[in-house]
């Protein structure tokens, strides 16, 4: 037996009462995290443009698109919903997973009226496979150049979307072989409208890919482990090695160990830093003309928060160090709205970039591993030197240290509010929260459909 049929039968044959009740809990929280941030996405303008998009191509009423107010085919509802998902890199840390599994999941389930907890199981599942797949290669993104997300979310998604149809082994071989030939996203379009769009693409592959299948299209049946397949053009030769990770298969359920809810709609290389800058901001009093300069340390020598010193557009700034660093002296705070481009090329921001020193280490240095931390040293007008290291792997936000109930609805109903009415985002809220307990997932889509 081959690796794909192998993780086609988990993904078949696995009973759901196997799966953790942390990981089903951390599913729940991502996707009630992720269905606000569909809709603060759906208020920006690579949200408005993606929905005109499908909202144009007129597809047959099959699923909701997320604060858009109509329906569309299944395969398009994925891809507005994931570019909306992600538009804002607001979704979670660990992935991105959100932002396109929770889109296929919903567009395949509303028309089918299936529990909450459904989608719950399906995407524990999708996941679990993610994981598996990305642990036996040896993958640097930027170094490939291949937006990871779009190399294990491809198979995760549709994973999750053959477990929700009920798929057959064979019939979930083939959706992993047509899936194959739809793998899609480069890095180089981080801190654009493109990257947004890599979970779209993602989403709509994975229902495509799961749709045709049952149709009886016919693809590869070794399309992960084959010399000229998936992971050898997409990870490179001699980089995966599934037999180190296939028989861990469902021990982990890795949903719960490696997600975390972002704090800030920004790449989350940014977080560590931006945790110091902010609380010793908030702990000192200190303002923007007190600071003679800001230096961060523990900067990987390959690291997307490195493409854009000197942003010109907000979408930019997502991925700038320099940026995040200038914003959070210069306001003391990050949110939507520190990305907008009239921000990114204000004379203020100019000034504050001025201010930002970004030390990065070594390429032999990031070879040898991880950062756990971006230590800060802000330099005061007075004389004053005040430092922060804050773990990136334990901060506010991941599963060490989680947020709140009351946090989590904080963000959801900020993000819901910018497209339904206050009224509505607290019903959204009120179902989306208790997603497993819903017995129709075609509600909770109904409810943040949008008018």
């Amino acid at each position: 037996m081959g690796a794909t049929e192998e993780i086609a039968r988990f993904v078949v044959n696995t009973d759901p009462n196997s799966i953790p009740g942390e990981a089903l809990n951390a599913v729940r929280e991502n996707c009630f995290d992720g269905a606000g941030v569909i809709l603060a996405g759906a208020s920006q303008p690579v949200g408005k443009i993606i929905t005109r998009f499908v909202r144009n191509r007129a597809g047959a009423p099959e699923a909701t698109v997320l604060g858009g107010g109509f329906r569309t085919s299944a395969p398009d509802a994925a891809l507005a919903n994931g570019t909306m998902g992600h538009a804002l890199d607001y979704d979670d840390l660990g992935g991105h997973v959100t932002s396109y599994m929770l889109p296929a999941l919903l567009a395949l389930g509303e028309q089918r009226h299936v529990s909450g907890k459904d989608i719950m199981v399906a995407y524990a599942m999708g996941f679990e496979v993610g994981e598996t797949l990305r642990k036996a290669c040896r993958f640097i993104e930027t170094l490939r150049g291949f937006h990871g997300m779009a190399v294990w979310g491809n198979m995760m998604a549709t994973a999750a979307c053959g477990r929700l149809l009920g798929l057959t082994v064979e019939k979930m071989v083939m959706a992993f072989g047509i899936a194959g030939s739809g793998g899609c996203g480069v890095a180089q379009n981080f801190g654009t409208m493109g990257k947004p769009l890599h979970a779209g693409l993602v989403a709509r592959n994975a229902v495509t890919s799961v749709l045709l299948a049952t149709e009886g299209f016919v693809a590869a049946d070794n399309i992960l482990e084959s010399p000229v397949g998936y992971l050898h053009s997409h990870v490179g030769e001699g980089a995966f090695d599934l037999s180190k990770t296939l028989g861990s298969l469902g021990q982990h359920w890795s949903v719960a160990k490696t997600t975390a809810i972002k704090k800030y709609p920004c790449c989350g290389s940014n977080h560590s830093m931006l945790d110091g800058i902010l609380s010793l901001r908030a702990e000192h009093g200190f303002t923007f003309d007190d600071v003679e300069r800001v230096e961060v340390y523990g900067v990987p020598y390959l690291s997307h928060v490195l493409l854009y010193p000197e942003p010109k557009i907000g979408l930019n700034g997502k991925f700038s160090l320099h940026y995040n660093a200038a914003a959070a002296i210069l306001d003391g705070r990050i949110d939507i709205e520190t990305y907008r481009d009239e921000k990114a090329r204000s004379e203020e921001m100019k000034e504050a970039l001025k201010k930002v020193r970004i030390h990065v280490d070594s390429l032999w240095d990031s070879i040898r591993g991880r950062a756990t931390a971006n230590p800060v040293k802000i330099y005061l007008k007075d004389g004053r030197v005040l430092t922060r290291a804050v773990n990136r792997w334990s901060m506010k936000g991941t599963r060490a240290d989680p947020l709140s109930k009351e946090q989590l609805e904080a963000k959801f109903l900020a993000n819901a509010n910018r497209v339904l009415s206050s009224d509505q985002a607290r019903q959204a809220a009120a179902i989306w929260y208790k997603l497993d307990a819903l017995e129709d997932i075609s509600l909770a889509a109904s409810a943040i459909g949008g008018a």
